[in-house]
């Protein structure tokens, strides 16, 4: 009993550190999708300011003598702004993809210590692993749980988890002899 306490509390230990970077890069994620919409939208609106004020300093600039040109307020605009788009969501795309990565690799992290936990407890312990969970770490479960769905479907690293699961029996076999 004490064995599965120790290794269900370690293991919990090494997951919420696991945890709350996935819950940040997950929660950062959104700040971006926000913060480039935002920029888009800066960046748009002071596109059309910088138009019109043009278009009334280039009236002001003609004189009485000279015949106003018409000129179409909305030629070359759609082209112009999707010019900025595209270079506002190409230079975003960098912290993106970044962050994507972060988020893939500390998934495949908390995937590979989950699964080794989870296999441990059914083949050594005979338990569901939130069942040892709930009894001696309870507060880390909700964490746990909502995550789940994302680790069915994340790969897992086969040598870390080979690695992770090994080390859960040796310790194993030096607590409970």
């Amino acid at each position: 009993m004490r064995a599965s306490e120790k290794i269900t509390t370690l293991t919990c230990l090494d997951l919420a550190p696991r945890l709350i970077k996935l819950r940040m890069l997950a929660a950062f994620s959104g700040v971006l999708i926000w913060l480039r919409n935002r920029c888009l939208d800066e960046s748009h609106s002071a596109y059309f300011r910088g138009r019109a004020l043009g278009e009334r300093a280039r009236r002001g600039a003609l004189s009485k003598d000279h015949p106003q040109e018409r000129r179409d307020p909305d030629l070359g605009a759609q082209d112009d702004l999707d010019k900025i788009t595209s270079r506002i969501q190409k230079e975003w795309a960098v912290f993106a993809d970044q962050i994507g990565r972060f988020e893939q690799e500390m998934q495949v992290e908390v995937g590979v210590v989950w699964e080794a936990f989870s296999s441990f407890a059914r083949e050594e312990m005979g338990l569901e692993p939130k069942t040892l969970i709930k009894a001696w770490f309870e507060p880390i479960l909700p964490e746990i749980e909502a995550v789940e769905d994302i680790l069915d479907t994340t790969e897992t690293n086969s040598q870390r988890l080979q690695e992770y699961a090994s080390m859960l029996r040796q310790l194993w076999s030096m607590l409970a002899p």
